[in-house]
């Protein structure tokens, strides 16, 4: 057996070298294979029974056990690979029912949403279908103004008196100071600083009354400046201070 092994590896390699058609890949893999299979059993029973002295089997014999044994080991591979395979496609299967089942609630979904788009759509358009735009709006106005400068006049006398009103709220009750006073003020009376100008005419427009702000003048800031030599710009002040009471 093991002559005729050999045998058939020459053989094989003989095959090899005389095929025709070099060029077929499939052909030579398959002897290259065949090859190989034959050169492993046949290393494999020299190394055993090199290993195995007291062998009571024959060579053929052990050969033979062990191709058996080599098939059965290829039968469950296959069998394991089956098996890998027959699960990997379940699992294919399983996944792509799932992925079109997300598809369809998908598209369901965006149908969903497109379809109460177009309703809200709808219900606005029949709900503002009688109303006009403030483009055509604000024509019409103008176009009445013009037609009748009654409402004209009015709406400007209107603006007219609502900006004086604003105007009398907020400065009916604060100290008018001019430019020429103010800046007289202070370069004479607060040594040239404009923030204390400014404190102290804040401090005065909040008094109720005039005796309160000329207090305030004479105990609190007149004792922080020299004032000696200038009445008249004092007095200025004082004018002032007086007429917001008035």
């Amino acid at each position: 057996m093991h002559k005729k092994l050999k045998a058939e590896l020459v053989s094989l390699a003989n095959s090899i070298l005389l095929m025709k058609n070099k060029d077929d890949v499939n052909a030579l893999h398959k002897r290259a294979r065949d090859i190989y299979e034959k050169l492993t059993v046949l290393r494999f029973v020299e190394d055993y029974v090199e290993k195995t002295p007291n062998l009571s089997d024959t060579e053929e014999e052990t050969i033979n056990t062990i191709q058996q044994e080599w098939v059965e080991e290829a039968a469950f591979d296959s069998k394991m690979v089956t098996e890998i395979h027959e699960e990997a496609l379940e699992k294919e299967v399983f996944l792509e029912a799932k992925m079109k089942e997300l598809f369809n609630e998908g598209d369901t979904i965006i149908k969903e949403t497109a379809k109460k788009s177009y309703s809200l759509q709808i219900s606005l358009e029949d709900e503002f279908k009688d109303a006009i735009s403030s483009d055509i709006a604000t024509n019409l106005f103008e176009r009445a103004t013009k037609e009748s400068p009654v409402i004209q006049e009015k709406t400007a006398e209107k603006q007219e008196n609502k900006q004086r009103s604003l105007n009398d709220a907020l400065f009916k009750n604060n100290i008018q100071v001019g430019l020429n006073d103010r800046i007289a003020f202070v370069n004479q009376l607060f040594d040239g600083s404009q923030q204390d100008f400014n404190r102290v005419i804040s401090q005065l427009n909040s008094f109720k009354t005039e005796e309160e702000a000329k207090n305030f003048i004479e105990e609190f800031v007149k004792p922080d400046y020299d004032w000696s030599a200038k009445e008249e710009f004092e007095q200025r002040l004082i004018n002032l201070i007086e007429r917001k009471f008035l």
